[in-house]
């Protein structure tokens, strides 16, 4: 995994939290593949650092590929919904991650977090083509599932 250097970078942390992650969005409307667009989409996960190439040139078609900076210690954003549709977040390279918190590191049979309720201001936002697209992350139902990981 990458994570941007920092000045108090030390290599003894036990694991620093912040990491560049390749997401997919598969399925995205057609309207919303221009580079404006996927950044503030992508924002929504996290700092978008880069666009995958065939995402820009529309040469892949299937889905959009973003490289965004994720904080592994809060739940990933599972579900982003783009003017009342909901779009699924998938991520590459993350083997381990718990459907029950949606926490990268353990799994749901020894999570610790599961019990307790997460903020609602977490779940909610919205993004709409014209401006910023209306968005909402992590609708209620199924949040978390194996479907957000790539294989």
């Amino acid at each position: 995994m990458v994570r941007p250097w920092a000045r108090g970078f030390s290599t003894d942390q036990a694991h620093p939290n912040n990491f560049l992650v390749w997401v997919r969005l598969p399925g995205l409307p057609e309207g919303m593949y221009t580079k404006s667009l996927l950044k503030s989409i992508g924002g929504i996960i996290g700092p978008v650092a880069k666009i995958d190439q065939n995402t820009e040139n529309r040469s892949r078609g299937q889905f959009a590929r973003l490289a965004v900076f994720v904080n592994l210690d809060q739940p990933l954003v599972s579900k982003i919904v783009i003017d009342g549709r909901i779009q699924h977040v998938e991520y590459e390279s993350l083997p381990l991650v718990c459907f029950g918190c949606g926490r990268y590191g353990h799994s749901k049979e020894i999570c610790s977090y599961s019990h307790v309720l997460e903020k609602p201001s977490k779940m909610e936002g919205d993004f709409r083509p014209q401006e910023v697209p209306k968005t909402s992350k992590n609708t209620k139902e199924e949040r978390f599932d194996p479907w957000m990981l790539v294989e």
